[in-house]
């Protein structure tokens, strides 16, 4: 990066020295391009403040000013050498710029404001061209630069003849005279001199000073040797017209029009001299107003590739955003055939459940329904021929049948209860005692079956009571049922808390089953046994709902154990619950293994 801002400041330097060559030639329009280029390349010197803090990029910055204040003011002289003046005046105005941020350049800054001054006098803005003379003046007295001051004041000096302040045209040009010895311009001093005549002569003419007038023929003649001396036609030109205006006032007709008939050659030849001039800044001008046509067609196209580029950006993110609904459009529809499937898919499952709920409807009140019609039908038909301990068995027969088909009603009420979607528990702070005091009661029917109930702890649940009463009573039937031909038959419900749950164990000291009798109570796909019925797939759904884990361990021969499982709200819940069986795994209802 270092080497092309060094690159970039040689060729900087290099097309401003091409510039000054081309002026010296003449050569305008070469000239003031190159003085663009060496502004193209500074432009691409790119110093920041922590660069420059290092003494050779300050002082590749200094060197890159210098360049670049320069080439401004060789623009400003160019455009001022094909009299394209309100160019030249603003490119001065740059270069006055330019050179402020240049070390000791007060005397560079001076001379683009007198410049200033010489392009108001060419356009005739006297008073203007003297307060930019002012300006210079001001500078270089500060700077006590005394032979710039010599050109400032003899300029000012020869604007002043053209406001008619012949005292001032004077002061300024004697005061350039006094100091002329420290310069080696008879260019110059041929002008002062000429100037100083020419004051004298208006202003002798207008007072009708013929003293005053003689003083300035004098001075006339003095510049008009040194013009002679220079072949300066320019100031030949202007001696001459002043010498026929000094005879033709003294009434020497002869003698100015033979100054007049001189005066006319030498603004004849000069003015050939300045066609030819003309024409060459006419073209270097045209050759100038094509570069400048070109780099606004440059620029204008450059405009357009911006444009085409926003176009094609704004395409993009059209295509981009369309893309995106589409993208989003794609993604609905997928959503939306996903739940149509969950939904034919549960569909499916509800038709299945439903067949599956005629099939237990078929089983588990069709078979009690008919035992009862049966025994109706005994009795009515043979009650003369039954003794009374016949009649006595059937009769208990009867009533056991009925109010087996009346759990059966209830426990298949509240099943299909809760299928329904709408059909939701209600919890609630529940007192286990009063639970179990109800249930104990509803089956004490069963003299001969001994139910125990155990809290210690007192413990209370919080869950919907009508769910957890279904699941109690139906594990309690299905207990008593196993208790069929035992000695001493005995269910004990044993209530505790440990830790972040609450357990309910039901025990009895039946014979014992096979586990897969079980599975009912575990997958939802398990066939219903003859022996089964409803009873363990509404202990299963209606766990599930309330958040209860279930586990099973059954021996044979040493009975069985069903233990519910409920999480303690009062504590936070972070573990998993203990379940103390052995022969199976239990599966929890929120669909995974404890």
């Amino acid at each position: 990066m270092l080497i092309a801002q060094k690159e970039y400041l040689l060729l900087a330097k290099l097309y401003n020295q091409f510039g000054v060559l081309n002026a010296n030639r003449a050569a305008f329009s070469e000239a003031i391009s190159s003085f663009f280029k060496s502004l193209k390349y500074c432009e691409k010197i790119k110093l920041n403040k922590e660069t420059v803090k290092a003494a050779f990029n300050a002082e590749q910055m200094k060197i890159k000013n210098q360049i670049e204040a320069k080439a401004f003011l060789g623009i400003a002289n160019m455009y001022n050498a094909i009299e394209n003046y309100n160019k030249a005046l603003s490119y001065y105005d740059k270069a006055i710029i330019a050179f402020k941020d240049c070390p000791n350049q007060i005397g560079s800054i001076a001379m683009c404001h007198a410049s200033k001054g010489i392009v108001f006098g060419k356009q005739n803005r006297n008073k203007e061209a003297i307060k930019a003379f002012q300006l210079a003046e001001k500078d270089l007295k500060v700077q006590n630069n005394k032979t710039l001051l010599i050109y400032i004041n003899s300029w000012m000096g020869a604007t002043y003849i053209g406001l008619n302040k012949y005292d001032l045209s004077l002061h300024y040009l004697n005061k350039a005279m006094e100091d002329m010895y420290m310069i080696e311009s008879l260019d110059l001093k041929a002008s002062t001199i000429q100037n100083i005549g020419l004051a004298y002569v208006k202003k002798g003419k207008e007072s009708g000073n013929e003293k005053e007038m003689d003083l300035g023929f004098q001075k006339i003649n003095e510049a008009l040797a040194l013009d002679k001396k220079l072949n300066s036609h320019e100031g030949l030109i202007k001696d001459y017209m002043a010498i026929s205006e000094y005879f033709y006032f003294k009434k020497d007709y002869k003698k100015s029009l033979e100054a007049y008939i001189l005066y006319s050659q030498y603004k004849d030849s000069i003015f050939n001299f300045k066609n030819k001039q003309t024409l060459q800044n006419l073209e270097d001008k045209r050759t100038i107003d094509l570069k400048q046509k070109e780099i606004q067609l440059n620029k204008v196209k450059l405009e357009a590739k911006e444009n085409n580029l926003l176009y094609y950006i704004g395409g993009i993110l059209l295509l981009s955003v369309i893309a995106g609904l589409l993208f989003y459009q794609n993604w609905v529809r997928r959503k939306s055939n996903e739940k149509l499937y969950l939904l034919n898919t549960e569909l499916k499952e509800a038709n299945k459940t439903k067949l599956y709920f005629f099939s237990i409807l078929n089983h588990d009140l069709r078979g009690p329904l008919a035992s009862l019609i049966h025994f109706l039908h005994l009795r009515q038909n043979d009650s003369e021929t039954m003794d009374e301990q016949t009649k006595k068995r059937l009769e208990k027969t009867t009533i056991e049948n009925a109010e087996h088909l009346l759990e059966s009603m209830e426990d298949l009420l509240l099943w299909s209860k809760g299928q329904m979607e709408n059909f939701k528990p209600h919890p609630k702070k529940i007192n286990l005692k009063i639970l179990f005091d109800e249930i104990i009661n509803h089956f004490s029917v069963y003299s001969n079956i001994s139910i125990g109930y155990l809290n210690k702890e007192n413990v209370s649940l919080f869950t919907d009571e009508d769910y957890l009463k279904t699941i109690i009573r139906n594990l309690t039937a299905n207990a008593i049922n196993a208790l069929e031909n035992i000695e001493n038959p005995t269910i004990i419900w044993n209530v505790w808390a440990e830790k972040k749950y609450i357990y309910l164990k039901i025990s009895d000291n039946g014979k014992g089953a096979d586990i897969t009798l079980f599975n009912t109570l575990f997958d939802d796909k398990a066939i219903v046994g003859i022996k089964s019925g409803l009873g363990l797939h509404l202990i299963r759904d209606l766990a599930k709902i309330i958040d209860c884990s279930i586990g099973v361990n059954s021996e044979m021969t040493k009975g069985t154990s069903v233990t519910l499982v409920f999480k303690n709200l009062n504590k936070k819940n972070d573990s998993k619950p203990k379940l103390p069986f052995v022969s199976r795994k239990i599966k929890c209802l929120e669909a995974q293994e404890v």
